[in-house]
């Protein structure tokens, strides 16, 4: 998580005192600025209406009362209230830099940028626009960008282990894990008690492989904060790779009762029932995820073949789910597949062979698939053949390592599929 930081008003740098005058207009300005969203927003707004202030009182009252209204979430309110603190006072970066976290907080990362570039040609010596700014390029997928923000803000304050977790989010992102690590390694020594930080190195070390301490670092986070839905999830993906399925699917199991609508701890508990031959089940919970994202082709794809293997009738509501996801990316050509619109061999030529990292994980879950569309097809032999290749491709925290294990086990032993 990219957690923004506001910057915080101070009347001096306004050169802005409240008027003199009455009692009640001190307490207006006493409500105005004080921690409560609610009474932040009553005493600014009484002191808007009232007429009575000069520019740069009326600037610090909409910027106070933009900041109340970030706090509740209402960024399009908060956005309205620093425009007018703009047009009144041009000239203060922290407007922009908080008017930027209002964007993001609407996912309008590049009106934030924009905002973010101002603040920091206003004045350049201070870390909050440089590391709201990476927060924005790293929601963006801009990573190096991100990175090069994170250098800058860490540079202005080197004890800011906010900076230091959210570069290691963006070398996670890389797939650059010891840098990752390193960075929230940092982190952890400045705030031992960085939930996120501790969650995103499990994170590193499970994709390293090393997941003994990743889960650590997961057990850890839920010990700091034990309603972590993320952390939960991500000790589950561990434990899966692991094989121990048991204690997967609880940890998917709490991860939901503390977030219902947890896409992903569904199609993960998914994974592993699906694994288990507990087709009907994983079904069910491939349903769940698809319902909460309903353009994720995955999830189109999994909840396919989980019901096919479970006996169920699903060509006609299969074909209109596959309606719903965008065929120029991949997964498209799987699920193109299993329409009867494209060949096995079509399937792998569009995967785009082991080129790079993203063409080796397409070429793995390509090789998979198409052993289940095989399988599917009675073609059992031709099946365990490409079941084989994707145990040999794909990198072993991927669930399609985990799907076809399993497969070779039970077509290897000749053990019939389940359909729990």
């Amino acid at each position: 998580m990219q957690i923004a930081k506001l910057a915080v008003i101070a009347s001096v740098l306004l050169g802005f005192s409240p008027t003199a005058g009455t009692q009640s207009l001190d307490e207006k300005w006493s409500r105005c600025v004080d921690f409560n969203a609610d009474v932040s927003i009553g005493g600014c707004t009484a002191i808007i209406q009232a007429g009575t202030e000069t520019n740069s009182g009326l600037a610090v009252a909409f910027f106070k009362r933009g900041i109340a209204y970030q706090k509740k979430g209402q960024y399009d309110r908060s956005v309205q209230d620093f425009d007018q603190a703009i047009r009144l006072n041009p000239d203060y970066a922290p407007s922009f830099i908080n008017r930027g976290i209002s964007y993001s907080g609407e996912g309008r990362y590049d009106r934030a940028i924009q905002d973010y570039d101002r603040a920091i040609r206003l004045k350049c010596d201070v870390e909050e626009p440089f590391y709201n700014r990476g927060n924005a390029y790293l929601y963006q997928g801009q990573y190096d960008r991100a990175i090069q923000d994170y250098d800058r803000a860490i540079e202005l304050q080197s004890d800011d282990d906010g900076a230091f977790n959210n570069r290691g989010n963006a070398y996670l992102y890389q797939g650059q894990y010891d840098r990752a690590i390193r960075d929230y390694d940092e982190a952890i020594r400045l705030n031992p008690d960085s939930t996120h930080a501790l969650n995103g190195r499990g994170l590193a070390y499970s994709n390293q492989g090393q997941y003994d301490r990743a889960i650590q670092d997961f057990d850890r986070a839920i010990r700091l904060e034990p309603d972590y839905a993320s952390a939960f999830n991500n000790r589950g993906d561990a434990y899966r790779c692991q094989g121990q399925c048991d204690r997967a699917i609880q940890d998917y199991d709490q991860a939901i009762r503390l977030k219902p609508n947890y896409a992903n701890a569904f199609r993960n508990r998914g994974y592993v029932r699906f694994c288990l031959a507990h087709f009907a089940d994983a079904a069910a919970d491939f349903q769940n995820g698809l319902s909460l994202t309903p353009s994720d082709a995955y999830a189109v794809l999994w909840l396919h073949l989980a019901k096919a293997r479970a006996g169920q009738d699903d060509a006609q509501a299969f074909a209109q789910r596959a309606g719903q996801i965008d065929s120029s990316k991949w997964p498209a050509p799987v699920v193109n597949l299993f329409l009867g619109r494209s060949t096995p061999e079509q399937t792998l030529a569009a995967a785009g062979g082991p080129g790079t990292i993203k063409e080796r994980g397409q070429n793995c879950e390509a090789e998979f698939f198409i052993a289940e569309y095989l399988l599917l097809g009675q073609e059992a032999p031709e099946a365990l053949v490409h079941f084989g290749a994707a145990r040999e491709t794909c990198p072993h925290n991927l669930v399609e390592y985990q799907g076809a294990a399993a497969e070779v086990a039970r077509l290897g032993t000749g053990a019939e599929s389940g359909k729990k």
